[in-house]
This record gives structure tokens, C-alpha cells and sequence, in this order.
């Protein structure tokens, strides 16, 4: 646990890390990865009943359960119908401890596939600095602007 820090840490630690730990094996790794789909299906399941923007803090506590403890940058998408219900939501990438990859053609396009009129993005800070970068706060307005181009509107949250 100390090379984690948290249970949260622990429970979003990848295959690999917990691998690397003395004395975890195939078994305890199994059981941590199992937890960690229960939190993260129980918390979605909650989004799932009712609009997401009247439970603005249910989907903070979904993002926080899925990305918030993660030691590298992961940027996640949701989409939303035009009731503000859950359409479909992915990690559109993982990056490094201070940065993930933001593809913009491929957020719209998948806004389109699924016919969703909302998106949603969030990605996590390893540092828990929860304010934004310059860098993010611009690739929020580029990914508006695209967005707003086809029809999707971007909720900052």
C-alpha cells in the first residue's frame, strides 16, 4: 500500500503495477481488478436512471471512482442524449503523469456515431492540481468550436 499511497490508488493501479508488488499474485490482482469494476458499475449504474446535469455530483463521484486516482492522465468522454440521459462514455486515451493525448476528430466522431447532442470531457491530474492548464483550457475551445460545428454541445463542468 505505501508505493500507492490510498485504497483509491490501489484499486485504479493497473495490472502491471500490482504485478510488481511483493506478494501479490494472479489471485489478489484478480480480486482488487474485480472491486474496481463493481465501484466503477454501481456508480454508473446511479448516472444511468436520471440526467446526468440534475446529478452533477453523482458524475463527479463517477469520474473521481474511474480516472480520479489514476498515476497517469486519462481523458474521458461522455455523451449525452438531448434529455442529458447516458448515451455512451470511453477513455479516449492514457497518456504520461502530466499529459494525455486529446484527439479532437475522433471525440466529434464519436459524438456523431452515437447521435449524442451533449459531450462531456474529463481528464484526471496526477499532480491533484484540479485546475486547469493553459494547455487544457485550450483544447477545451478548440474541441467547442468543433463541437458546436456539428451539432454537439460541450458542457464545461
Amino acid at each position: 500500500m505505501a508505493l500507492f499511497n490510498s485504497v483509491g490508488k490501489v484499486i485504479s493501479a493497473d495490472l502491471y503495477e500490482l504485478k510488481i508488488v511483493a506478494g501479490m499474485n494472479d489471485s489478489a490482482v484478480a480480486s482488487i481488478q474485480c472491486v474496481k469494476e463493481i465501484i466503477q458499475r454501481m456508480l454508473k449504474g446511479k448516472l444511468e436512471k436520471s440526467s446526468i446535469m440534475d446529478n452533477k455530483t453523482k458524475l463527479i463521484e463517477y469520474l473521481k471512482a474511474t480516472i480520479g486516482q489514476f498515476r497517469k492522465e486519462s481523458l474521458r468522454v461522455i455523451y449525452l442524449d438531448l434529455g442529458n440521459h447516458l448515451v455512451h462514455e470511453y477513455i479516449q486515451d492514457t497518456g504520461t503523469v502530466n499529459k494525455a493525448p486529446f484527439y479532437i476528430r475522433e471525440i466529434v466522431k464519436m459524438g456523431l456515431l452515437v447521435e449524442s447532442t451533449y459531450a462531456i470531457v474529463a481528464h484526471n491530474h496526477p499532480s491533484g492540481d484540479p485546475e486547469p492548464t493553459e494547455e487544457d483550457e485550450k483544447n477545451t475551445r478548440k474541441l467547442e468550436l468543433a463541437c458546436d460545428n456539428v451539432g454537439i454541445k460541450l458542457i464545461d463542468t
